[in-house]
């Protein structure tokens, strides 16, 4: 403990570990150097109803109040070791440091000192001795003066005593340290709080807030370390696809690890992560030639799960519900005669009435387009091959995610970019294109299966065959059909290939034919393959043979 006063005359005590630092007097405002040992001008006095520490007093101060008879032996001084009555201590001095000290004297030291007293001999006159006032309060009080002294304080007992001026509490002191800065009155204390350690709490307040700390570092430990560790055992990767709708090639960082992949305009780029649990990382867009921050998001990161970022907000990401489609139909009386028109090498005219019928379903389909930020595998479907990596965690990925939605029974509508997609119906399935809606790509099953072609060759298939149908830029149509490893008997020998037939439509007008390219290991010499083509004017080339 060190004591010393301000130039004001406050008094303070600070521990030791402050020396050295300064302290802003509370009374007048000056900063005090504290020194590295305590004042002799200043003690430490205990009162009853003040500090248990003890409340710092100049000395003078305290004499004054035992003169006055104010202080009596319930006040205790500290001596450096103990607390002693103040009133015993301060007629020798008070040792605020040091200990006290005791000499020990033998019985016959005490005789021999007593018969030296009572020898006269050899004693000189007394003298006039002239002396200063400073030395005037070390002489020892005499039996008059003790009187009078008794005399004034009893007189001053019967006067009312006068307002005394508070005196600067310490504990409102600000101690700094040797550089300057602030300390903390309270901080080892405050520490201990915060770990649990003060015993002054108990039990009952300590053990709860260990246990507190303890769940945080099982928490962050888990996180950081053995959760990611043991998704990565159990090979339950995360995914995070991020999309650049932007015009600039950009750099893709993820999560506290920074991440770090190269997303080009119009593409998007897959992030291959291990959590332990349910997390939100930070995605960062940044442009590739400035390094411009472009676009923030918060993706949501669980084991097993996929997170679609679409950082700049687009509009065209759609939202489709395949369901919604699957139970129409196309006009029966057109679907037919298109195959009859097929079937009997004729014009597919009926085909013009049925592509408005198919775009109608395919939008029927669509729920509406999307600008989230990020969609989420527990919510929606996405394309099997929005996923990159490697090839059997990638399947086992999907195989996993597929099983969780069924076991869920929930409903999950596709999110596609850009926002076209197929969608499938009773007699096909047709493309849906919200950038192109003119535009025309579909599959549809003809109820036939008998087909002319050629002049008197017909061809049988089992099943029902399938026709492609795509729009040209031009507007123009093509349609396609092909019936694989059919065999066709051509001249004398049956050849193993496939038929073809192609229909274009363009300027108002169609031109279509079938065709055959097989082949036969067993046929004569020079007659192994074949080709043959029958044109809409009933004009057949062949079959010629190789």
């Amino acid at each position: 403990m060190i004591l010393f006063a301000c130039q004001c005359g406050a008094p303070y005590s600070v521990e030791d570990q402050y020396a050295g630092g300064t302290l802003e007097c509370t009374a007048c405002g000056k900063a005090n150097r504290i020194p590295g040992a305590s004042d002799p001008c200043v003690v430490l006095i205990f009162r009853a109803g003040e500090s248990e520490s003890g409340v710092p007093m100049l000395r003078e101060e305290v004499e004054r109040l035992v003169a006055a008879g104010e202080f009596t032996e319930a006040e205790l001084i500290w001596d450096g070791t103990t607390w002693r009555p103040v009133t015993q201590v301060m007629g020798g001095g008070v040792m605020v440091d040091d200990k006290p000290k005791f000499h020990l004297k033998r019985r016959e030291d005490e005789v021999e000192e007593k018969e030296e007293e009572l020898a006269f001999d050899g004693i000189e006159p007394i003298q006039k001795v002239q002396l200063d006032e400073a030395d005037l309060p070390n002489l020892p009080a005499t039996k008059h003066d003790k009187e009078k002294k008794k005399e004034k304080v009893e007189k001053k007992k019967k006067e009312p005593k006068e307002a005394k001026p508070q005196e600067a509490k310490p504990k409102d002191a600000k101690p700094k340290d040797a550089a300057g800065g602030a300390v903390p009155g309270g901080w080892r204390l405050y520490k201990q709080r915060i770990f649990g350690n003060d015993p002054s709490l108990g039990p009952k307040f300590n053990i709860p807030i260990k246990a507190f700390w303890f769940l945080v570092v099982v928490f962050y430990g888990f996180k950081m370390g053995l959760g990611p560790l043991f998704s990565k055992l159990r090979e339950k990767p995360t995914y995070v696809v991020v999309y650049n709708t932007s015009g600039q090639e950009c750099v893709a960082t993820l999560g506290w690890r920074r991440l770090k992949r190269d997303v080009f305009p119009g593409t998007s780029a897959c992030f291959e992560v291990y959590v332990g649990m349910t997390e939100k990382q930070k995605l960062t867009l940044t442009t590739k030639a400035t390094g411009d921050t472009v676009a923030t998001a918060r993706v949501p990161l669980w084991p097993g799960g996929l997170s679609v970022v679409n950082p700049f907000g687009a509009k065209n990401f759609a939202q489709v519900r395949p369901g919604q489609a699957r139970e129409e139909n196309l006009p029966a009386a057109d679907l037919k005669q298109l195959a009859e028109q097929i079937g009997s090498h004729q014009e597919p005219s009926a085909f013009l009435r049925l592509a408005p019928e198919a775009r109608r379903i395919a939008r029927k389909a669509l729920v509406g387009t999307l600008e989230d930020r990020v969609f989420t595998s527990d919510k929606f479907r996405f394309e099997d091959s929005i996923v990159q990596g490697d090839t059997e965690l990638r399947a086992k990925f999907l195989a996993d995610l597929e099983k969780w939605r069924k076991d869920s029974k929930q409903q999950f509508d596709y999110i596609v970019w850009p926002p076209r997609h197929n969608v499938t119906f009773k007699e096909g399935r047709a493309m849906l294109d919200l950038n192109d809606e003119e535009r025309i790509q579909m599959e549809i099953w003809l109820p036939k299966k008998s087909f002319r072609v050629g002049g008197s060759l017909w061809v049988t298939v089992k099943d029902n065959p399938k026709l492609d149908v795509v729009s040209g830029a031009d507007g123009g149509l093509t349609l396609k059909m092909e019936f694989q490893n059919h065999t066709t008997k051509l001249g004398t020998a049956e050849y193993l290939g496939t038929w073809r037939y192609a229909a274009t439509y363009a300027g108002g007008k169609w031109d279509w034919s079938w065709s055959f390219d097989g082949q036969n290991d067993r046929a004569p010499s020079g007659r192994r393959r074949v080709t043959y083509r029958y044109d809409r004017f009933s004009k057949e080339n062949g079959p010629n043979f190789r």
